[in-house]
Order: structure tokens, then C-alpha cells, then sequence
């Protein structure tokens, strides 16, 4: 049962979000240059995502969103706020690769940064730019956070899969620029991810039972 919950919230959301993403704005799914990097459709990428090993979770008490701003340091230790209430439906349990995702993909970029204005987008017909702040103790903080995730024998790839996916499912829920800035960034790093592991999470097209349709 879990591992169904697991796939409606990982694929089945992320098609969704996606679909209305490229319903509400000037988007189209089409190969690109990102940053300089020729990158296929979207469509292509997510045909390579093993959507069956991304659903084998492990059901946790979760917070659903852990960023660092809803982290607190405190004299006994740390404290979380601003929980979510439930992981596709479910009130009790989470996968605690999801958590995970929200702390990675917050190391990279972080509301302060949006909140100030510190990025750039552009986008000229199939050539996208893009660049924004980076402070140098998340990124530190993500290098620890990767070296713990495979100390504990966890999948970093699957991991580091998620979080480009947690880019694009945020996107049609934030303002322009900023959705196609979280776009474009989940999009370079899905790519990135996909193209540095061997094609491990490869399928067959026609297996993903994906309609002509969708994306």
C-alpha cells in the first residue's frame, strides 16, 4: 500500500504538476540549451526514471518540508516547525526519501535568496540561461548531508532524483520568473543525474504507460 501512495505522489503528481505548469505559462516541452548543455525534452527524461524503484519508500514519521528555515537550533538540540500533514493522504507515515529531497533541493537554492531578488533567467526560444546566489555553508552543508546519505546506505542517486523532481513539482506554484527559473533548474538536474549514473533507472518508452498526450 505504501509503495502505491508512493508512486501517485512521485509520478502521478509530477505529471500533473508538469501538465499545469505547461497550461499556465509560455512553456514548451522541447530540446534545449541549458547553460550551455544540450538537454532533451522533458518527455525523454522522465521516460528514463525507474518509477517502480522510485516508489520502493521508506515509510517514516516525516515533516514533508525541511528546509533550513524551518529548522531550529536550540539548547537541547534542534527543533523542526511548519510540518505538513500528510504524504499522499497518508497522516501517519512518509517516505523518508521525500524528506530528504526537501533538505537537498533547499541547499541548493533557499527562499532568502528568492525572497532578495538573487537570480537571473533567460530565455531566448530554445536557449536558457540561468543563475542564481549561492551561500557557501549549504553548500558545504549539502556535501555533508551526501556523504551521510551514503554512509547510512541510503541511494544518493535516487535521492539526488527526487530533488530535481521536487523543482519541477514546486514550479507551477510560484510567480514568474521564479517557476521557470525551478523549471529549467529541475530539468538541468534531472539530466545531470540521469546522465551521470549509466543509465541505471532506464526503461523502455513504452513501458512507462505514459499517454501521447502527457508531457
Amino acid at each position: 500500500d505504501f509503495k502505491i501512495l508512493c508512486n501517485e505522489f512521485y509520478q502521478v503528481k509530477t505529471i500533473q504538476r508538469i501538465e499545469k505548469l505547461f497550461r499556465e505559462n509560455e512553456i514548451k516541452d522541447q530540446e534545449e540549451i541549458i547553460n550551455g548543455e544540450k538537454v532533451p525534452t522533458l518527455r525523454e527524461l522522465i521516460s528514463q526514471i525507474n518509477w517502480e524503484k522510485l516508489s520502493e519508500g521508506i515509510p517514516v514519521t516525516f515533516h514533508w518540508d525541511i528546509q533550513p528555515e524551518n529548522v531550529l537550533v536550540c539548547n537541547r538540540g534542534f527543533q523542526l516547525i511548519d510540518w505538513r500533514h500528510n504524504f499522499a493522504g497518508n497522516t501517519k507515515h512518509g517516505d523518508i526519501y521525500y524528506d530528504f529531497a526537501k533538505l537537498h533541493h533547499a541547499l541548493i537554492i533557499t527562499h532568502e535568496i528568492i525572497r532578495n531578488n538573487q537570480f537571473n533567467i533567460k530565455v531566448n526560444k530554445s536557449n536558457i540561461s540561468y543563475d542564481f546566489f549561492v551561500k557557501s555553508n549549504l553548500l558545504e552543508y549539502k556535501d555533508i548531508f551526501e556523504k551521510f546519505v551514503e554512509e547510512k546506505e541510503y541511494d544518493l542517486h535516487k535521492l539526488k532524483i527526487l530533488s530535481a523532481l521536487t523543482f519541477l513539482n514546486i514550479a507551477p506554484l510560484h510567480h514568474n520568473p521564479y517557476n521557470k527559473l525551478l523549471y529549467y533548474l529541475g530539468k538541468y538536474n534531472l539530466y545531470k543525474e540521469l546522465s551521470n549514473h549509466n543509465n541505471l533507472y532506464k526503461l523502455k518508452r513504452e513501458e512507462l504507460n505514459i499517454s501521447e498526450n502527457k508531457i
